[in-house]
């Protein structure tokens, strides 16, 4: 795991961060920020995002399975403070998205790739005290999108077909448009012992037809979010759940029984909208508890959880889980 930032080497009131994790499931952020004005308010930013994420499970062209997310981005963002705690940010970015099958595909299915372009708008507010274990502050984001393919591949052992608007297979080319918010509150009434966290997850994607859009999915699932398109869900692998609608609400406890020891409590309710669930509706739930140690390498979290579902599941509906260090 790497991070990196520097002010000021290229030109005046310029900032570059690098993050990365590098394993089997990578994760890698660059980040070049002039800023304009001399306040530094406002800024112009160059990015470029890799990352490489496991889906548990999920249902593509007659396969189903585990699947790698692998995906490649490059954009500009304009980016202006409005407050010490508020953010709000207008991007563009080219996006490469690979699926590629976990398993031996019984199609001889290589990868599903997908490139595209994508437009959004975020608007930011955080007063957490801490960014780890944090005691009091409120956590509240927005974030306004909209994306359209430009081009689909397929790849398996004997062939590679490239598709486009104008020979677009069973490729969705029309503009797609998605709203998520999310929403974290803690507060402390006992000198920092015991934090209550309450919060609220909301997502809502439009486009004409889900399930051939899975450049579109977003992954519910896990104690926290994994990348972009995850939304957190006690009870579940990170990612289990593709879902094109989410609406979900969660209360913790955390107690801090020694320095930098704590004992947290998850809870979680949910609604949702699975791709090609025929409109039904979902009911979603879990509970779990673990400990969590603030380390010099970054928190450490280790628990196990119990995952509630209306519908069946493949994966048992108890879990453990593990976390290790600083995730960006």
């Amino acid at each position: 795991m790497l991070n990196f930032s520097v002010k000021n080497l290229l030109t005046p009131r310029s900032v570059i961060d690098i993050d990365s994790y590098l394993a089997k499931y990578f994760r890698f952020r660059f980040i070049f920020t002039q800023f304009i004005d001399r306040n530094q308010k406002l800024g112009l930013s160059a990015f470029f995002n890799a990352d490489n994420t496991l889906l548990p499970y999920m249902e593509l062209r007659d396969e189903t399975g585990q699947f790698i997310n692998r995906s490649f981005s490059a954009g500009l963002n304009l980016n202006k403070r409005t407050g010490l705690n508020h953010l709000m940010s207008l991007s563009g970015n080219y996006e490469n998205l690979n699926l590629i099958p976990d398993f031996i595909s019984a199609s001889q299915l290589k990868s599903v790739s997908y490139n595209y372009m994508t437009f959004t708008y975020m608007n930011q507010f955080n007063s957490l005290d801490n960014k780890h274990f944090p005691n009091k502050g409120l956590l509240f984001n927005i974030s306004i999108n909209t994306s359209k393919l430009l081009t689909g591949k397929i790849r398996t052992d004997s062939y590679k077909e490239t598709f486009s608007p104008d020979n677009p297979g069973d490729f969705l080319f029309k503009r797609s448009y998605s709203f998520s918010g999310n929403l974290r509150h803690y507060f402390s009434p006992d000198n920092n012992r015991f934090t209550f966290n309450w919060g609220a997850d909301l997502l809502f994607i439009y486009t004409t037809d889900s399930i051939i859009s899975q450049h579109n999915y977003y992954f519910a699932g896990g104690i926290e979010s994994v990348f972009s398109k995850s939304v957190t869900l006690t009870g579940f692998h990170p990612c289990e759940i593709p879902v094109e609608q989410f609406g979900g609400l969660k209360f913790d406890v955390d107690f801090e029984f020694h320095q930098d020891l704590h004992l947290t409590l998850m809870t979680n309710v949910a609604l949702a909208r699975e791709p090609g669930n025929n409109n039904d509706v979902s009911m979603l739930g879990g509970y779990g508890i673990g400990i969590g140690y603030m380390s010099i390498v970054g928190p450490i979290k280790i628990g196990i959880m119990h995952g509630l579902s209306s519908g069946d599941r493949y994966f048992s509906s108890i879990k453990g889980y593990i976390n290790l260090g600083f995730s960006f």
